[in-house]
């Protein structure tokens, strides 16, 4: 066949897959844009209705969530999407109802943790904390199903059940504001409306989760669960000490700038998620079939890069009057440090198609070395800048040592697609 011939075929095979991959975006970028606006809708329902410290309380609990269903993610559902998103249609919901399983275990255990810790602070957040214990199994097990639907590339699904959760739990706040106002009867209510979603899910899949095959998955895919797990803590830790490093310096006025920058990059926060849950599972297949990942991790990495670029571009065109009204007494902060913290955000983006490309190639232990390289960047880097010029040198530290994390990420994937990779020995 000569190349005039191949041309015309190969235009006519990649429309057909962006007509295929077309709805699949759409839908997965539907699923978080609920996801994150239900959270944020609840606490604003929340935070209206109780007061400062009630609200501190749910704030903590939120927290602690977060970090469990990250490190739920990491440990059973990362390699779901690895390694079962081009298998059978059998085998894959053979693996979904073992990670639901596995799930179960890791939401016991963590459950069990947080109903400890609470009855040993004995507080209110104490209280909240228990009432996040009884419910986080149901919770994770949600996030689970929502993972294996993109796994098995029915973004729609996740979207249905995560439109149900939505429903649930916005309902279930409003009735018991309106007869209790209990800070623990609403994290129940919360938690309890992310169990049902899960089961409605479970049952609709009809999987049975079997604690023995949920110990059996955690158990074969340690290799990937145990990496995964410790590169998350070690970069959420990162992150969440360089900030409190960085309030000691200058108090609560450049912590305060600082996190109004990110709410203002608040869309950022929706579209990496959505990044990761598109990709993550297309570059599994095309390494699967033994095909270069970087194409695609590069797409996926300039442009989150590329559309966080355009954000921060937009935030910068707003006027003071529309900044005050956002963010009041914040904004001149905010605003201040908002070109550095779009930056660093932006190489957060960039780095995140080399990240998906290597968790595609099953390189756990790679990943965690290049955080252990990172992490310490991000805490010395801006804690250097705070004590020598303020916040915003403390954000440019951050941007630093994302940029260092970027390059040394693209620069592995490639010695990895290679195939002469020295820094990875899993």
């Amino acid at each position: 066949m000569s190349s005039r011939q191949q041309a015309p075929a190969a235009l006519v095979n990649g429309r057909a897959r962006v007509r295929r991959l077309g709805p699949r975006m759409l839908w997965t970028t539907a699923d978080q844009m609920v996801s994150s606006a239900t959270n944020a809708a609840v606490s604003f329902l929340i935070a209206r209705q109780v007061g400062e410290v009630q609200f501190g309380s749910f704030a903590a609990a939120f927290l602690a969530f977060t970090l469990a269903a990250g490190l739920n993610r990491a440990l059973v559902t990362d390699a779901l999407m690895v390694r079962f998103s081009a298998a059978t249609p059998a085998a894959l919901r053979r693996a979904c109802g073992d990670a639901a399983a596995a799930t179960l275990i890791t939401g016991m255990a963590g459950g069990l943790v947080l109903v400890v810790l609470g009855w040993l602070l004995g507080d209110l957040t104490g209280s909240v904390l228990v009432a996040l214990g009884i419910v986080l199994p149901g919770l994770l097990l949600q996030g689970t199903w929502r993972q294996a639907f993109f796994a098995s590339a029915r973004p729609a699904a996740a979207f249905a059940i995560d439109l149900l959760w939505a429903a649930l739990q916005v309902l279930g706040v409003v009735l018991v504001q309106q007869a209790t106002g209990s800070m623990v009867a609403l994290v129940l209510v919360w938690g309890a409306s992310g169990g049902l979603a899960a089961v409605v899910a479970t049952v609709a899949e009809r999987v049975r989760p079997a604690p023995r095959r949920g110990g059996r998955w955690l158990h074969r895919h340690r290799d990937l669960g145990s990496g995964f797990a410790l590169e998350f803590g070690i970069s959420q830790g990162a992150a969440t000490v360089s900030v409190l490093l960085v309030g000691l310096v200058l108090g609560l006025a450049g912590v305060a700038s600082i996190r109004g920058a990110q709410v203002l990059l608040g869309p950022v926060y929706v579209l990496i998620p959505a990044v990761t849950a598109f990709t993550l599972p297309l570059l599994a297949q095309r390494r699967k079939a033994q095909r270069p990942v970087l194409p695609l991790a590069a797409a996926a990495g300039g442009g989150a890069a590329v559309l966080t670029l355009l954000w921060v571009g937009v935030l910068l065109a707003v006027p003071d009057s529309v900044g005050f009204q956002l963010l009041g007494a914040t904004w001149p902060g905010a605003r201040s440090v908002l070109p550095l913290s779009g930056l660093q955000w932006a190489l957060i983006s960039l780095a995140l198609g080399a990240v998906l490309g290597l968790k595609a190639h099953e390189r756990a232990a790679t990943l965690l070395r290049l955080t252990s390289v990172q992490a310490p960047l991000l805490v010395g880097l801006s804690l250097a800048g705070a004590s020598l010029s303020g916040v915003r040198a403390a954000v440019a530290g951050l941007a630093v040592a994302q940029l260092v994390g970027a390059v040394l990420n693209w620069w592995v994937l490639l010695k990895v697609e290679r195939g002469t990779s020295t820094l990875n020995v899993d």
